[in-house]
């Protein structure tokens, strides 16, 4: 099948988010540490090497046999689940860093059985360390088209500076909550001196770096729903589409409660 507006050669950029052997409530995001390591397994048949930082990406976007793995929230969980795995591999990854909740437990999220914990600075300077490439998630998890100019800039310039602050390094790569943008927040995004930004939703035309529409892992994907994401193909494109309303519900829940 082909692939979505973007270009059929963009590589694949998967998205995930708890790597946890413990259960939650809620959602369909948490995969255990051997499904993890199952999905790998398949990815490295096709792409045995990952995206390494910002600039190899803007390099070369299509480049054969190579994936980029996202990981959103920054879960305490990733040092000790995937981040083994990802060495045992030779992958690195990208790790998105929601920076008011360093050290703290997800109560920005929706209500699970239990809290799951956020990495803490030094968890963050030491995966930085180990070539873990450090990203924003913005400041406080909010949808930011909803949000006035002057909010945006704070979400993205104060979680920029914190992170630059604890790992002595450039952040230049961005993921959007819920997968949530619109033009604005792409030009203050530009402006605040992020190069790469990420998005579970459509791309835009024309083709955007600060728009690169990566494809959420879900708990139920199947071997062959992981295959067909490499191949970019497009009814598994379109089948996402209609899981990321999910993203969008939980956004108009959020709001509801005036988070």
């Amino acid at each position: 099948m082909g692939s979505d507006t973007q270009g059929d050669r963009l590589l694949p950029i998967l998205t995930y988010h708890k790597i946890d052997p413990k259960a939650e409530r809620f959602g369909f995001t948490r995969l255990s540490p051997q499904r993890f390591k199952r999905t790998l397994e398949i990815v490295n048949r096709r792409c045995h090497l990952s995206v390494s930082s910002v600039d190899e990406l803007i390099e070369n976007p299509f480049a054969k046999g190579k994936v980029a793995l996202l990981f959103d929230d920054a879960y305490e969980d990733f040092e000790h689940y995937a981040y083994p795995v990802l060495d045992e591999f030779g992958y690195r990854a990208f790790l998105f860093v929601i920076t008011d909740f360093i050290g703290k437990q997800n109560s920005w999220d929706l209500p699970s059985l239990r809290g799951f914990p956020h990495l803490g600075r030094a968890s963050i300077l030491s995966l930085s360390n180990s070539g873990i490439i450090i990203g924003s998630h913005t400041r406080s998890h909010r949808a930011l088209s909803s949000l006035s100019a002057h909010e945006i800039r704070n979400e993205l310039s104060y979680s920029k500076k914190l992170l630059e602050d604890i790992t002595g390094k450039p952040v230049e790569a961005i993921s959007y909550p819920f997968g949530d943008w619109d033009e604005r927040v792409i030009d203050i995004a530009s402006e605040t001196g992020y190069r790469v930004g990420f998005s579970i939703a459509k791309g835009m035309l024309p083709f955007s770096f600060l728009a690169l529409r990566s494809m959420c892992v879900y708990s139920f994907d199947t071997d062959r729903k992981i295959k067909k994401k490499l191949e970019r193909d497009t009814l598994e494109l379109a089948r996402l589409r209609v899981m990321n309303l999910g993203s969008k519900l939980t956004k108009i829940y959020k709001k509801q409660l005036g988070r």
